[in-house]
């Protein structure tokens, strides 16, 4: 199958038209008229899932997270962009198997069945609202602790943390998540805040907006970025088995390298 066709699928299902602007998605590398055996799907293109793939003769990858890291977020004075030692090593596994690349970010994120539904549907909530990365919905009067296990049963969520008493009583009704580090920017929480939400779900939490939440009266989940987008991942690689008879999909977990000590 050429590499086109499996663009044009994927298109299908995560329109260019819901990407966010200036958000860097789609076909990024690579010949479209390239002939593909075997698509990889991936959260991230770290350089061990990149050697995995080429291992297992990918020939078309997939992936959520941006190819390569951003000129500003690190420093080697003199050193070329693509000399700087992950960006190069990640672009040596690419070339070694000259595999296509597309990268499904905020357009998978909004789309139909992509990791902002995703999400939603782990809270078990009725949306009733759709935002930029953001659903809010109403659930049947629950306290914190059910919330929080349903999340459990539906994700594998480790080292959640909590702004708000998982201990209280108290029921909530109307609960909002948010694809992004939503909970690193005050006017998002504002935002989910004057929409009604009692619970706000998201990634990003600092410890100066665990104070504004509090005082403001909102309760924070955050949850590790990968528990959300990995399985997001996973379920485009199943809906791409389902479309792509012609090829063989394969997903490449995520193993997180942070221990808690």
């Amino acid at each position: 199958m050429l590499a086109s066709k499996i663009v044009f699928a994927l298109d299908s299902i995560a329109p260019a038209s819901l990407a966010a602007e200036d958000d860097l998605f789609g076909f990024v590398i690579g010949d479209l008229n390239r002939d593909v055996e075997t698509v990889g799907v991936a959260w991230i293109p770290s350089v061990k899932v990149l050697a995995e793939a080429v291992r297992q003769q990918v020939d078309f990858l997939i992936v959520h997270e941006p190819l390569f890291y951003e000129e500003q977020s690190f420093r080697f004075p003199g050193i070329e962009f693509f000399e700087k030692p992950s960006n190069y090593f990640r672009l040596k596994k690419i070339f070694e198997r000259d595999m296509c690349v597309y990268i499904a970010r905020s357009n998978y994120d909004e789309c139909k069945g992509g990791t902002a539904d995703l999400l939603a549907d782990a809270l078990r909530i009725s949306v009733t609202e759709k935002f930029r990365a953001g659903r809010i919905g109403s659930i049947e009067d629950k306290p914190l602790s059910e919330i929080i296990t349903n999340l459990q049963g539906n994700l594998t969520c480790e080292n959640i943390k909590i702004v708000g008493d998982v201990e209280s009583p108290r029921k909530y009704s109307r609960v909002g998540c948010y694809v992004g580090p939503g909970l690193a920017y005050r006017d998002i929480i504002e935002e989910f805040y004057l929409k009604g939400c009692q619970v706000l779900v998201s990634y990003g939490l600092s410890e100066e907006n665990s104070v504004y939440a509090s005082e403001l009266g909102i309760v924070l989940v955050e949850l590790e970025r990968h528990s959300v987008e990995a399985p997001a991942m996973h379920s485009l690689a199943e809906k791409l088995e389902s479309a792509l008879k012609e090829v063989k999909v394969k997903f490449f977990e995520h193993e997180s390298l942070v221990a808690s000590f």
